[in-house]
């Protein structure tokens, strides 16, 4: 229920953004690019309905995890604490990465003082660091390590967006400066 009502409050809020018309929000930078918007939106969606791991459960038997439970030999088993790590994720990586790949996208970002930048590419360098982290300690084995959406997707996903973020903030930049 916990997971449900953070997730929910993430998805809502970025839909209020697409649709917030004229009015200015903090991610408004995000949804105005589709080519960074939509993977991410399409990304923190399937993370709410889609499997998160695959990968050998118990030894020798191979399962899915979900956000509502766990899929096992044919067997749904629900009720579990899935739901916590979920929490923790959104918390954790989710929102700090829409975040800060909104950041990068806003236009008057170079003239904010130099160690805010610093602070801002710091902290979401250390959320990068601890999802490796979490993708290092993964109890569901090697298999889970390389196929599965919840651990493989993510980082690679969001250090390209916000990679993308950061050249187009630039290309923009040095555009207007040629004007």
């Amino acid at each position: 229920m916990a997971f449900m009502f953070v997730w929910f409050s993430l998805i809502s809020s970025l839909f209020m953004a697409w649709n917030c018309g004229g009015r200015q929000s903090c991610l408004n930078p995000l949804v105005r690019r589709k080519e960074v918007f939509l993977p991410l939106l399409f990304y923190i969606v399937y993370y709410g309905i889609g499997p998160w791991y695959v990968g050998e459960l118990l030894e020798g038997v191979y399962g899915l995890v979900f956000v509502h439970g766990i899929a096992v030999n044919g067997y749904f088993i629900s009720g579990s604490l899935t739901y916590l790590a979920g929490v923790l994720e959104v918390l954790l990586f989710q929102v700090p990465a829409v975040l800060y790949t909104s950041w990068l996208l806003t236009p008057g970002r170079s003239t904010f003082p130099h160690c805010y930048a610093v602070s801002c590419h710091a902290v979401f360098a250390a959320v990068c660091i601890f999802k490796l982290y979490t993708f290092q300690s993964n109890p569901y084995g090697m298999v889970a390590k390389v196929i599965s959406p919840g651990l493989v997707w993510p980082l690679p996903l969001v250090v390209v967006l916000s990679w993308r973020s950061f050249v187009m903030s630039r290309r923009k930049l040095t555009i207007a400066d040629d004007n």
